[in-house]
C-alpha cells in the first residue's frame, strides 16, 4: 500500500525542487529552477499512481471544504495540466 507520497516523499524534501511531474508509473520528473528532469523515483503500477492521485484529491477537496470550493477547483485544475 501507498503511504504518504510514496515513492515521491524524497523528491519532497528536496531543497531545490519546484515541481513534481508524473506521466506514468517509471515516468517522473522534477524542476529544480532549470527545467524538468528525469527523477529516480518510480511507481510499482498504474494503480499506484492513480492511488496517490486519488489520495491527492482528496486532501485538496478536504482543504477546499475548509476554505472554499474555488480553492479546490484551482488546485484540482493545476494538478491535472502540469506539463
Amino acid at each position: 500500500d501507498l503511504v504518504g507520497a510514496g515513492p515521491l516523499e524524497p523528491l519532497l524534501h528536496l531543497p531545490d525542487v519546484t515541481d513534481i511531474v508524473v506521466n506514468g508509473p517509471a515516468l517522473v520528473w522534477i524542476d529544480c529552477g532549470d527545467g524538468l528532469q528525469r527523477a529516480d523515483a518510480r511507481f510499482e503500477s498504474e494503480a499506484e499512481v492513480r492511488r496517490l492521485n486519488e489520495s491527492y484529491d482528496a486532501l485538496q477537496d478536504r482543504h477546499a471544504a475548509a476554505s472554499s470550493e474555488l480553492a479546490a477547483v484551482r488546485a484540482r485544475y493545476e494538478w491535472e495540466n502540469k506539463p
